[in-house]
C-alpha cells in the first residue's frame, strides 16, 4: 500500500462490472482495503459484432465516468482492462505482448 494514497485509507468505493476474474479479483482487494474512488472493471462478452461491442464497451465506459464527476466525494476513477485490449490471440500465430501493443484486429474490424 503507498504511504501517501490518492484516495484517504477508511473511504469507500465503487466498484462496476464485478463479474469477471480481473474485476472479482479487484473487489475483493478493495473491501479489504477501504478507498473512494469508482473501479470501472466491466466488459462486453459474447458480442463478436464490432458494431454491437465497441459501442457498448465505449458507452460504459463513458457512462460510469460521467456519473462519477457528478458525486463531489469521488477522489479518483479507475479504468481497468485486459490483455486483450493489447491483442487478439490467432491460433498457431506467435506473438508478444509489450507496453507498447495495441489490438491492431480490433482496430481493423471497427
Amino acid at each position: 500500500m503507498y504511504s501517501n494514497p490518492r484516495i484517504p485509507v477508511g473511504s469507500w468505493i465503487s466498484v462496476t462490472g464485478v463479474n469477471g476474474m480481473i474485476a472479482s479479483n479487484t473487489a475483493n482487494l478493495l473491501l479489504e482495503v477501504s478507498v473512494a474512488g469508482v473501479a470501472h472493471v466491466a466488459s462486453i462478452i459474447g458480442s463478436f459484432d464490432p458494431n454491437t461491442g465497441i459501442p457498448g464497451v465505449i458507452d460504459g465506459a463513458v457512462n460510469t465516468s460521467k456519473s462519477a464527476t457528478k458525486e463531489p466525494s469521488i477522489k479518483a476513477f479507475v479504468y481497468t482492462s485486459s490483455s486483450w485490449s493489447a491483442a487478439n490471440p490467432q491460433p498457431n500465430v506467435e506473438y508478444s505482448i509489450g507496453p507498447d501493443s495495441w489490438n491492431d484486429h480490433a482496430i481493423k474490424a471497427a
